[in-house]
């Protein structure tokens, strides 16, 4: 988990950090988060890149991949990253 996960956070979210549960055999912990809107999860989780997975709500997850998709494009087409790997099919 990032070590300063709690700061990044906001409030509400934090208090969930409090009862989380032990790492997995992976090293990944399970945290319900609650956050004041849809915006506000959003842009919190994509500031957290690849150290965070979103398993629930999917409306939420799929709008993190939107977004993650809408940046790698940019990216591409303006020629400063590499070609991007395909989107993964979610299944709704």
């Amino acid at each position: 988990m990032l070590p300063n996960l709690q700061y990044y956070l906001e409030e509400r979210a934090r208090h969930s950090m409090e009862r989380q549960s032990a790492p997995d055999a992976e090293g990944w912990v399970t945290l319900d988060l609650l956050f004041d809107s849809f915006v506000t999860a959003r842009t919190r989780l994509l500031g957290l890149g690849r150290s965070v997975e979103l398993l629930t709500p999917e409306p939420l997850r799929k709008s993190l991949i939107d977004f993650a998709e809408q940046i790698v494009k940019f990216y591409w087409e303006s020629g400063k990253g590499k070609q991007p790997a395909p989107a993964r099919q979610i299944n709704a």
